[in-house]
């Protein structure tokens, strides 16, 4: 899995890999050594042997929003979802 972290330091994001081809959401709590990933979105790219599926999901400034790339009947989009 690939994890990025919000500008604000509140939130995880992170793709999936083979098997597990979603993007993921977590809240941060830095009293806490638990992280608890929740899924949001199904992908539809494929995932390549060393290199994952090129997703780079990232949220927003705001952390509501889930930016990610996805390739959808062959055709490489930006999505976006709501993540409140």
């Amino acid at each position: 899995m690939y994890i990025f972290v919000s500008p604000a330091c509140d939130r995880l994001c992170g793709e999936g890999t083979h098997d597990h081809m979603l993007v993921y959401v977590a809240d941060l709590d830095t009293r806490s050594t638990r992280v608890d990933f929740m899924p949001v979105v199904k992908l539809h790219s494929e995932c390549l042997a060393f290199a994952g599926a090129a997703v780079q999901a990232g949220p927003t400034a705001d952390g509501k929003t889930l930016l990610y790339n996805d390739t959808i009947d062959g055709t490489l989009q930006i999505c976006a979802v709501d993540v409140h």
